[in-house]
């Protein structure tokens, strides 16, 4: 379905700043940690910020730490790829379904399910989504001001379960590219999805492939207003012998609709 890779990306390496810096990350978090900031700055920070909390071993809060910083995470990607109208319609279908013990939880993972697109509890992305996710509150909040700090290692294994849940979401260029098309999926966009579109579409290739393939009419005005057809945001091109014209992708949409 998708061809080309962003050239703004080498997944082979971390982040450049974090360089010959005592933070080290691996080459599968540098790739997380990358595509998050496609969404925002603000949960790739939080992830940095977990990675730091994992690295060090003189904290003695560390997994409250992680479990605050895991649910903002989490959250922050519910929010951008689910509408209020696909849980509600998803959490109706769920009321009619075995949730066992997590029947209390059933607005979060209707949550879930809408921002993966699906109302099915089994597939194997939303199981994996949906046992880390319900689990974090459990290790948030202190168990007694009397008591001994909970250990780290008691929630190490469930972050790094969220990282593979992460590295499904956005662990990968095509990985992106499937979030992009959920987000194509929406006839009209949240304000949430408009706000990340700037990050999102920061590269060449997901600007290019998200205006190709947007043909929702109702995106119109909500795009203009937030500035994509301003003719002071047009992409700036400089003339190179036998070198095609740059396209301004967001005007191919206009002309479309």
């Amino acid at each position: 379905m998708k061809s080309g890779f962003d050239e703004e990306q080498n997944l082979l390496q971390p982040p450049e700043r974090f360089q010959n810096r005592s933070l080290e990350l691996s080459p599968r978090q540098a790739e997380i940690y990358r595509n998050l900031q496609a969404i925002g700055p603000e949960i790739a920070a939080f992830y940095l910020s977990a990675v730091k909390v994992l690295n060090d071993d003189d904290l003695e809060t560390s997994s409250y730490l992680l479990a605050h910083i895991a649910r903002e995470i989490e959250g922050g990607l519910r929010d951008v790829l689910s509408t209020d109208p696909e849980k509600r319609k998803i959490q109706k279908h769920l009321k009619k379904a075995d949730l066992d013990n997590l029947s209390e939880r059933i607005g979060h993972i209707a949550s879930i399910l809408a921002a993966l697109g699906i109302d099915d509890l089994h597939v194997p992305l939303a199981q994996r989504w949906i046992s880390v996710a319900t689990r974090f509150h459990e290790f948030a909040h202190r168990h007694g001001a009397w008591a001994s700090p909970r250990d780290k290692e008691a929630f190490v294994p469930l972050w790094h379960e969220f990282e593979n849940v992460l590295a499904e979401l956005v662990g990968a260029h095509f990985k992106l590219l499937d979030r992009i098309d959920r987000i194509l999926d929406y006839e009209q966009p949240t304000e949430e999805i408009i706000q990340t579109l700037s990050n999102l579409l920061k590269s060449k290739v997901r600007y290019a492939y998200f205006f190709n393939e947007l043909d929702s009419p109702a995106w119109l005005q909500p795009l203009k207003d937030a500035g994509w057809f301003d003719p002071r945001n047009q992409p700036i091109h400089q003339e190179v012998p036998d070198q095609p014209v740059h396209f301004w992708h967001a005007l191919g949409y206009v002309e479309k609709v």
